[in-house]
């Protein structure tokens, strides 16, 4: 097993981004039972297929982790003083823009 970003992997899971042209009907086909399918390129992990399930549960799980985050934002808001000013380059600075 490999580990990429915290997500574990197997050899058996990777395909050269070469083979992986050569054999798309078949990576698909793998996705479709289950699999993860790992495209490598230069011997570096560049992309994954997965179904479209768990991109959709991705994507949602993306959307909720962004509404936690404003909602952070909106709690700290919460807590300043409404009239207080914030310049454009102080907001950048916070923000580490």
């Amino acid at each position: 097993m490999l580990e990429s970003k915290g997500c574990a992997m197997s050899r058996k899971q990777m395909v050269g981004v070469s083979d992986a042209a050569k054999t798309l009907s078949r990576q698909i086909d793998r996705v479709g039972e289950g699999e993860e399918v790992f495209i490598l390129k230069n011997n570096a992990v560049k992309a994954v297929l997965v179904s479209i399930d768990e991109y959709e549960r991705l994507c949602t799980l993306r959307d909720i982790a962004e509404r936690y985050a404003i909602a952070g934002i909106v709690k700290e808001r919460e807590n300043e003083d409404p009239n207080k000013n914030i310049t454009l380059e102080e907001l950048a600075k916070k923000h580490g823009l």
